[in-house]
């Protein structure tokens, strides 16, 4: 369709012919024909959708145009509706007015310098050896390299120090609701890529986040950090006092018909099913886009990093898988290596009087992984089984470590033999077999391909008779 009312800004043009139809290209709904080239409707804007002549659709479009294609041009008449000028709500613009009137008003929109914290850091093991004056300093965020350094070395810390040798005794910051996001746990590179984050913002994206902290939308770090992320999800609505103000609002935002309209409780009912919430004269709707996740809790961008690599430490384990012999293995000490050799979350028990927790997977019966080996009491009798591959690590304090050599041979000679389960005379009960060569040589050859997908097993070719 092509528009025939417009003319190029700064021209002096009459009307314009488009009979050649030599004009921008603007749509190909037939409806915003009548935008471009019509004079004005004696209906207004909800009478319209309401007798079908347009929809909520039609007037964003056209509200679209304006703002892209048509802004290059200038109208030569106005377009009306019952006398009324064109309207179509501007979303981000509440934001704007909103961050602007804050902005004005003494203590409503936090300084900057309230988003900035310290937090008192303290050396973990001399904390634990008694040493509680000395342990800890106050390191303020945003931070840099050069000063985690420093700070790590006044309390005694090696300069990579990891997540596990420090914890966070308190924050002093100016906002009560960004302290609820933090805790004793956290990382110095997560503190600084959170207060990073906040140091970007804008001012009207600082009162979006601001308001997402006041209404609760930040459980942890992890959610604050992702709220910087995502300013499109959400929106600000100005100057409502209670959700009749709200309800009143809506209705005429989607153009509803407001007759015998109760606005208190559709302003309710539309906050729940929308997301949104009410507090000091705003409400906070979100859902306008899809929330992305941008940060996991682990990986933080190398801009943010303060701190040096810690080389990942090695332990040495023993590994019993179902229908094998036990072998030991070195693997990482974090997590996520434990995870990865039981398939899944892990569970720890502590059924021997040796230093050593057996890490199985927390849903291996429930998923039916292939029963292992038994367990079983000081005199003797059976009491649980455990499936699916389980690891035995030594215990130092309340982490895992390697187990030493006796403990090797202790455990390689006690899990030795596979085990089969089956029920006699209505008793469970384990009998010893041998291991499996097929089973070692699937483990082996995955481990050569270095891959956790299982290796395709050929068939043993039949020999001719």
């Amino acid at each position: 369709m092509n528009a025939i009312y417009i003319i190029p800004k700064k021209k002096s043009l009459p009307f314009y012919n488009n009979s050649d139809n030599s004009l921008t290209f603007i749509s190909d709904n037939k409806k915003m024909f009548s935008f471009l080239c019509g004079s004005g409707w004696v209906l207004s804007q909800s009478e319209m959708i309401e007798n079908g002549a347009f929809t909520k659709s039609d007037y964003q479009e056209f509200a679209e145009l304006q703002k892209g294609v048509l802004s290059k041009f200038e109208p030569i008449r106005e377009i009306t509706f019952n006398g009324e000028p064109f309207n179509y709500p501007d979303y981000n613009r509440n934001i704007e007015q909103t961050a602007e009137k804050q902005k004005n008003e003494k203590g409503v929109l936090k300084n900057m310098n309230d988003y900035k914290f310290a937090a008192f850091i303290v050396n973990r093991s001399e904390y634990d050896n008694g040493n509680r004056e000395t342990s800890g300093t106050e390191l303020s965020f945003p931070t840099d390299a050069e000063t985690v350094k420093r700070t790590f070395a006044e309390i005694g810390l090696p300069e990579n120090a990891s997540p596990d040798t420090y914890f966070f005794d308190d924050y002093a910051c100016g906002n009560d609701d960004l302290k609820k996001c933090l805790t004793m746990y956290e990382s110095v590179d997560a503190l600084n890529y959170f207060a990073m984050r906040i140091s970007e913002l804008e001012d009207t994206e600082m009162t979006v986040f601001q308001t997402a902290l006041k209404a609760g939308e930040c459980k942890n770090i992890t959610d604050a950090i992702n709220i910087t992320y995502n300013m499109e999800y959400y929106n600000i609505v100005d100057n409502i006092s209670n959700w009749a103000d709200y309800g009143k609002y809506i209705a005429h935002r989607d153009m509803l018909d407001e007759r015998n309209m109760n606005y208190e409780e559709y302003g309710k009912h539309h906050a729940y099913d929308h997301g949104g919430y009410l507090l000091d004269g705003i409400v906070l709707e979100t859902g306008w886009t899809e929330f992305d996740k941008v940060y996991d809790g682990k990986n933080i961008p190398d801009e943010y990093r303060v701190t040096v690599p810690t080389e990942p430490q090695k332990m040495t384990v023993l590994i019993v898988p179902p229908m094998q012999e036990p072998y030991i293995k070195e693997i990482s000490t974090g997590l996520e290596a434990l995870q990865k050799e039981v398939g899944g979350r892990i569970e720890v028990v502590y059924p021997f009087a040796e230093p050593v927790g057996l890490i199985c997977n927390d849903e291996g019966k429930n998923e039916r992984m292939e029963l292992n080996r038994a367990l079983y009491d000081a005199e003797d009798n059976m009491y649980d089984i455990i499936a699916g591959t389980f690891v035995l690590a030594g215990l130092s304090g309340d982490n895992f470590g390697s187990l030493d050599k006796d403990q090797i041979k202790q455990f390689s000679e006690r899990f030795a033999k596979p085990e089969m389960f089956m029920r006699i005379n209505g008793k469970i009960t384990a009998v010893e077999v041998k291991p499996s060569i097929k089973a070692k040589l699937d483990r082996l050859q995955k481990e050569q391909n270095n891959t956790d997908k299982p290796q395709p097993q050929k068939k043993p070719r039949e020999e001719t008779l």
